[in-house]
């Protein structure tokens, strides 16, 4: 008996070392097969996609009615519409990306037209018959139309179709050095919209400043209108192109003071304080070129109130300054962004405002105009920059020096658009003070020189410096 239990427990304990072994060589297979997976996914991670984008979706093209827009090598997620073979863009898009001097008076239902030396008007019905349609209730111009007064260059293309629109010219250039792929975000994971070989150009738009996750990426666009990040290492030389641009609307010439504008305000809210003025300048006033009164009060749409004075222009013209009448929103009866707003808000108020200027500058004598509107909003922006626009083509054509005050670039203040208003003004005057005013929670310098340093710096992102004056105080509180 104890034979026979011998041999059987032997068999049992074979059986069950060999099903041991199967179970350990299926868990090692696991492990395997596990760790495979893993070391794919990271193998993969790290390897450029190849996957191409779906350029239709990126365009924003939905059928055979609509073509893709880039607009200075940025893609517009809004796309053209196609009609009997011409090709129409939004008036919104026109207005953000294409033309903003291309600008809808929503109160009087008019298409307000600026070029460097001319303005015009547009009814609806009139607009219809010259070139742009509706769809809905969406108002679209036509590229004919949009060409005719805007300076602009576009090209188009095919898969998928699109147009390519420059309006900015000169623009910066970057050599590919070695082959690389454009791809719809910074990472090399990412879908490529193109694939370009060493010794192409690329478009250089941005530099992906200020952005870690983007570090080692710029935003490129190829000269045919596909835009999205490449990597750095993979590019080379920078120039410029574009220089020899020639504006097919006319160019925004500028009126400039011989040398560095030296320019001071004189404050006066009555017309008695223009009589003070020979009795400041015999107490021993020099290195100026300009003077500025404060002369014009806004007082409602269309109107504003004037105290401008002849002996004062011919006491300044006979020393050798310029005179430059200052509006302001301060002195008269317009004093809160909702009274600029609806100051503004119309073509025929702004024309009769404009109109009222130039006749009192013409009887006057006066060189230029400087703008002092301190109480834009975000809603009253746009009418704003119409208003500057407008007034910039009436003083170009008299030879009128126009000048434009503004507070220190803050975030909250960027939607008035400061690159828009200078291309058309003459100069832009940063008001470098009242870091610390009456009231303030704190103490503090009226304008400290970091203050001061970054006003300047921050206006330079948006103006070119040449247009820049820094207004300095003298005085404290």
């Amino acid at each position: 008996m104890k034979t026979q239990t011998t041999k059987k427990t032997g068999k049992r304990t074979r059986r069950k070392s060999n099903k041991n072994s199967y179970v350990g060589v299926v868990a090692v297979l696991i492990v395997l097969v596990v760790l495979a997976g893993i070391l794919s996914v990271v193998f993969r991670s790290f390897m450029p996609s190849k996957e191409k984008a779906d350029l239709n979706a990126l365009y924003g093209i939905t059928g055979e009615d609509r073509i893709g827009v880039s607009v200075d090598g940025l893609i517009s997620s809004e796309p053209a519409l196609v009609r009997d073979g011409k090709y129409y863009l939004s008036m919104s898009l026109v207005e953000d990306r294409v033309n903003e001097a291309l600008w809808f008076d929503e109160a009087e239902q008019l298409m307000c037209v600026t070029t460097p030396t001319q303005f015009t008007t547009f009814t609806k019905e009139e607009m219809l018959a010259s070139g742009a349609m509706l769809d809905g209730e969406t108002m679209y111009l036509s590229m004919d139309f949009i060409s005719q007064w805007s300076d602009v260059e576009i090209a188009y293309y095919e898969d998928p179709a699109r147009m390519m629109i420059r309006t900015t010219w000169p623009y910066e250039v970057i050599q590919v050095d070695k082959k690389t792929y454009i791809r719809e975000k910074a990472t090399k994971r990412a879908p490529y919209l193109a694939e370009v070989a060493a010794g192409e150009s690329l478009l250089l738009i941005s530099e992906c400043e200020g952005q870690a996750e983007m570090e080692g990426w710029y935003y490129v666009a190829t000269t045919d209108g596909r835009s999205g990040y490449v990597q750095t290492d993979c590019l080379g030389d920078r120039w410029m192109e574009g220089d020899d641009h020639v504006s097919t609307i006319g160019e925004y010439t500028s009126v400039t003071l011989p040398g560095k504008v030296n320019m001071v305000f004189y404050q006066t809210d009555n017309e008695s304080m223009n009589a003070t003025l020979s009795e400041k300048l015999a107490n021993g006033v020099s290195g100026i070129n300009a003077i500025c009164p404060t002369w014009f009060f806004m007082d409602g749409p269309g109107t504003a109130r004037s105290i401008c004075d002849a002996s004062f222009v011919e006491t300044c013209h006979n020393q050798g300054y310029q005179v430059w009448a200052l509006l302001n929103d301060i002195d008269g009866n317009c004093t809160s962004s909702s009274d600029v707003t609806e100051a503004l808000r119309r073509n025929t108020d702004r024309r009769r405002l404009v109109d009222f200027l130039m006749q009192e500058i013409t009887s006057y004598g006066i060189d230029g105009l400087n703008i002092d509107l301190e109480h834009v909003s975000e809603e009253g922006a746009p009418f704003y920059r119409e208003f500057i626009r407008e007034l910039s083509v009436e003083c170009r054509n008299r030879g009128l020096c126009l000048s434009v005050d503004n507070y220190v670039p803050m975030d909250y203040s960027l939607y008035l658009d400061r690159g828009a208003i200078s291309k058309v003004v003459d100069y832009m005057i940063v008001m470098c003070y009242d870091e610390h005013y009456y009231g303030s929670d704190e103490a503090g310098s009226v304008a400290s020189i970091s203050f001061l340093k970054r006003g300047i710096e921050r206006t330079m992102r948006e103006v070119p410096r040449e247009k820049i004056v820094a207004a300095l105080p003298f005085y404290t509180r």
